[in-house]
């Protein structure tokens, strides 16, 4: 895994269709972005919008890591009006990676007729890597979320499809309907 894990980098929520980052295949999250231009972000003294933005419609490198090939890769894209949202068609947050790694849960079990199982959840064969809502460490905090909220933006990552996807939990009540796994034996 080497280091990269004590790092921190802006994690990909969303990659709008058409956009500098589509093209370029930036991952749902899965992928973080740790440095631009050989510039790491985590100890930057320029924001990344800031550097983004001082470099629109140039070339740039992105140093990518994705948490679940464990590998960093070298992206190249050119940060331009395209006709969406924003210069790359990204949303991201700032997370620790180590903290995203330990945050992914194994479903191991999902209760019939639950909101687990109306959202699609599969038992053993899929992975919650996090909220787009919120950071969340556990699943207690997940509950905790679910029961104040009507509905819950969670991403997946099916290991039969090996993609990653959104999937809509709905809230309110004190039950989700899923037991989940963490540690050495529900890793990826």
């Amino acid at each position: 895994m080497g280091s990269q894990e004590s790092k921190g980098g802006y994690r990909v929520l969303e990659v709008l269709e058409g956009s500098p980052a589509h093209e370029a295949a930036l991952q749902l999250f899965t992928d973080f972005i740790i440095s631009v231009n050989g510039t790491v972000l985590q100890h930057s003294e320029m924001p990344f919008q800031e550097i983004i933005r001082r470099n629109s419609n140039c070339k740039i490198t992105l140093e990518v890591f994705n948490i679940i090939s464990k590998e960093t890769r070298e992206v190249k894209l050119t940060p331009k009006e395209w006709g969406g949202e924003g210069v790359l068609g990204v949303s991201l947050r700032f997370e620790e990676l180590q903290e995203a790694l330990d945050q992914i849960m194994h479903v191991t079990y999902v209760q019939p007729g639950s909101p687990a199982e109306l959202s699609g959840i599969m038992p053993q064969e899929d992975y919650i890597l996090g909220s787009f809502d919120f950071f969340m460490k556990d699943v207690d905090e997940l509950l905790i979320f679910a029961s104040c909220h009507e509905q819950v933006k969670l991403c997946l990552y099916s290991q039969k499809s090996k993609q990653a996807r959104q999937v809509i939990l709905k809230g309110g009540g004190n039950s989700l309907g899923i037991e989940v796994g963490t540690g050495a034996l529900h890793t990826l």
